[in-house]
């Protein structure tokens, strides 16, 4: 969806594409929070707050770098670089641990 809204001649594809790209990119965020709580050697709030301040630390820059960008060039070029990193995230996807979960106990009679 990234790429084609990147080379889109026509702003009405590429507003389809940005919305067929939200429906991708929104599941993202559970999946991302649930592997920080399932990180090794951290506890689950340790690996929360590490995702949380990643994801507002980009929140921060991101606007600003590709404004920057875009001032000296167009947006097409950072959508399909935009693409590309999420290319990135699909091959690294593999990496995320999955929540082990263990049955609870019987209650005591």
């Amino acid at each position: 969806g990234m790429l084609v809204a990147g080379l889109s001649p026509s702003p009405w594809l590429a507003i389809a594409a940005f919305g067929f790209c939200g429906f991708g990119i929104a599941n993202m965020v559970p999946i991302i929070f649930s592997a920080g709580g399932n990180q090794e050697g951290m506890s689950s709030g340790t690996g929360m707050s590490v995702v949380t301040t990643m994801g507002y630390s980009g929140i921060l820059v991101a606007p600003s770098a590709i404004g920057f960008v875009a001032e000296h060039s167009s947006f097409g070029p950072i959508f399909v670089a935009l693409s590309g990193l999420l290319v990135v995230v699909l091959l690294m996807a593999g990496l995320a641990h999955r929540a082990e979960f263990s049955p609870e106990p019987a209650p005591a009679e």
